[in-house]
């Protein structure tokens, strides 16, 4: 009977050894399309926002609290925003680069999804303005047309949303200034 154990014991021992090998080889010989992606320095930085932060905003003329969640998906070459989550006015926008710009799909509660595009940045600051988009017509229809979020430090960003009705700004900006939570 101590055989038997002392032999499952040593067969056991060396299919761990034989399982760690494999995976170390495999770790070893990873492709490099599943390597995480690394985009641009202004996609890095949305990419570093990954967590949850909460905040006060004024959201057609009454202060609000809110909570937006960032996080990365797709090997690193995606992040998902979520303003809003879990509640029924939970709105999702998908930052990515596409030919080498950083870009934006907000999945609007007024249920279009304007596509935004980095127009400018600097200092912290990415601002992006409409490029397109589904579900609207940009020269009638209420929608997001831009967006300035700025990234104060580590722990502070202020997101600026711009909609636009007729074809024009309107005036009810939503200006959120989060902190992210711990």
């Amino acid at each position: 009977m101590k055989s038997i154990i002392r032999f499952s014991f040593a067969a056991l021992a060396l299919i761990l050894s034989g399982s760690i090998y494999v995976a170390a080889e495999q770790k070893q010989e990873m492709p490099d399309y599943m390597k995480p992606y690394t985009g641009s320095a202004e996609f890095e930085q949305i990419k570093s926002l990954a967590g949850t932060w909460s905040g006060t905003g004024v959201m057609h003329g009454k202060e609000e609290q809110f909570t937006v969640t960032y996080e990365t998906s797709a090997g690193g070459s995606v992040v998902v925003e979520k303003s809003f989550p879990g509640t029924p006015m939970e709105m999702i926008s998908i930052y990515s680069e596409k030919d080498g710009q950083v870009v934006m799909t907000h999945y609007c509660m007024l249920k279009n999804q304007p596509e935004l595009a980095l127009k400018n940045s600097g200092d912290g600051t990415l601002e992006f303005v409409l490029i397109g988009g589904a579900n609207m017509d940009a020269s009638k229809d209420m929608h997001m047309h831009s967006l300035k979020l700025t990234i104060k430090d580590d722990d502070t960003i202020v997101q600026e949303w711009t909609p636009y009705a007729g074809g024009e700004a309107q005036k009810d900006a939503t200006t959120l200034t989060l902190t992210r939570a711990q």
